[in-house]
């Protein structure tokens, strides 16, 4: 999702993109999408929409991740594989390194807190 808002590929992100890059992407992305008429979207209804449910998915999966690892990581639960747990390590760290967004990055430290809270517990 951070690529796409970044316009790069993934092996690309490593600096958060800056906003005028993020609106260019979506721009580009409106325009493929047959959404905007060539021109400049920067204030469009459909610009808005798709950078609220960007920040909005970003922020809930990261909300989510957070959830997922108190449950697997809890006393009972059913665990996590290594690679898994490296897996979510590298999303979360990715949104807290490759972020802007302020919901984004307080969901994102949130769910940081979880694992390091879980794993310390899980030891």
């Amino acid at each position: 999702m951070l690529a796409a808002l970044a316009g790069r590929r993934d092996d690309e992100l490593e600096v958060a993109p800056s906003f005028a890059d993020m609106g260019v992407a979506l721009e580009s992305v409106l325009v493929a999408a047959g959404d905007a008429a060539g021109g400049s979207v920067v204030l469009s209804q459909q610009y808005q929409l798709v950078l609220a449910c960007c920040w909005l998915n970003l922020k809930e999966c990261s909300y989510f991740l957070g959830e997922l690892i108190t449950a697997c990581l809890a006393r009972h639960g059913p665990g996590m594989d290594v690679p898994t747990l490296q897996r979510v390590v590298r999303v979360l760290r990715r949104v807290l390194t490759g972020c802007r967004h302020k919901g984004a990055i307080e969901s994102a430290r949130v769910a940081w807190a979880q694992l390091c809270t879980a794993a310390l517990r899980h030891a």
